[in-house]
C-alpha cells in the first residue's frame, strides 16, 4: 500500500541478488512515481451583511491545476449554525444537504466544479457572524499544496438598538387646556434601522389637534408613525 505524501515524489524500491556461484551482488532498482494533482478550493457569499430572514447565496469552486486528473474527489460542506438550508446545485456531482457532502468524482486537469448553495439567515442571529467552511474531504491523489484545499466565508448579521422616548408638557394640565406630546425615535446601532414604525394612539380624555413629524408619516385615527429608516 502507498501512504499518501501529499507531495510530488517517488518511491524507489532496490532489490539485491546474491549468487551462490559467483558471489556478485546484482542489484535491480525500480521507481514507482506517486500519483499527485494540486487542487485549489474558493468560497465567496453574494451577501456579507444579511438581516434576519435574508437569503445568502455560497459559490464553492474547486479546480484542478493538474498534472493529472484527479478522482474520488469529495468536499465537505454543512451549513453553519443559523442557516437554513434552501437548495444546492452543483456544477456536476451530488450534494447531499443532510450531511454537507459534495460528491464530485473525478475532475480533468484546468477544470473547475461549482457549487451554488442557498440558505436563509434564521431568527435570532442579530449581531453574530456565522462562519462557513468548505474543505475537501476526499481524493484519490497526493495534493503537494494542501492548504489551499479548504476555505471559508463569514456573514455578519444585522443588528439594531431602537429606543423609543416620550415627554408631555405641561406636565400637571388644566381641563381644556392643550398638551404637546414629544415622541422620539433613536437607533443606537451599529446598522441602519429600516421599515421603523411607532405606534402611539391618544387615550380618551383627550382630542387630536395636530402633529409635526421630523420625518415619516403619522396616521391620528390609527396611531402609526411610519417613520422609515
Amino acid at each position: 500500500a502507498v501512504d499518501n505524501p501529499c507531495g510530488a515524489t517517488q518511491i524507489v524500491n532496490v532489490v539485491s541478488v546474491t549468487s551462490d556461484q559467483t558471489s556478485t551482488n546484482v542489484t535491480a532498482t525500480v521507481s514507482d512515481p506517486v500519483a499527485y494533482t494540486d487542487l485549489a478550493l474558493v468560497k465567496t457569499v453574494d451577501e456579507s451583511h444579511p438581516a434576519e430572514g435574508d437569503r445568502v447565496s455560497y459559490t464553492i469552486a474547486v479546480t484542478n491545476k493538474g498534472p493529472i486528473a484527479a478522482t474520488g474527489l469529495q468536499v465537505v460542506e454543512p451549513l453553519a449554525g443559523g442557516l437554513a438550508y434552501v437548495s444546492g446545485v452543483p456544477s456536476q456531482g451530488t450534494y447531499d444537504d443532510a450531511t454537507g457532502l459534495w460528491d464530485i468524482g473525478s475532475l480533468a486537469v484546468g477544470s473547475t466544479a461549482s457549487l451554488l448553495l442557498a440558505a436563509d439567515v434564521e431568527a435570532g442571529t442579530a449581531g453574530t457572524a456565522i462562519t462557513n467552511l468548505s474543505r475537501v474531504s476526499a481524493l484519490d491523489q497526493a495534493d503537494p499544496t494542501p492548504a489551499d484545499n479548504e476555505d471559508t466565508a463569514v456573514v455578519a448579521v444585522e443588528a439594531v438598538d431602537v429606543g423609543v422616548g416620550k415627554s408631555v408638557s405641561p406636565a400637571v394640565p388644566v381641563e381644556k387646556e392643550q398638551l404637546v406630546y414629544t415622541v422620539s425615535v433613536t437607533n443606537f446601532g451599529p446598522d441602519a434601522a429600516t421599515g421603523v414604525g411607532v405606534t402611539d394612539l391618544l387615550p380618551g380624555g383627550l382630542a387630536y389637534v395636530s402633529h409635526v413629524a421630523s420625518q415619516g408619516t403619522y396616521d391620528a385615527g390609527t396611531g402609526l408613525w411610519n417613520v422609515g429608516a
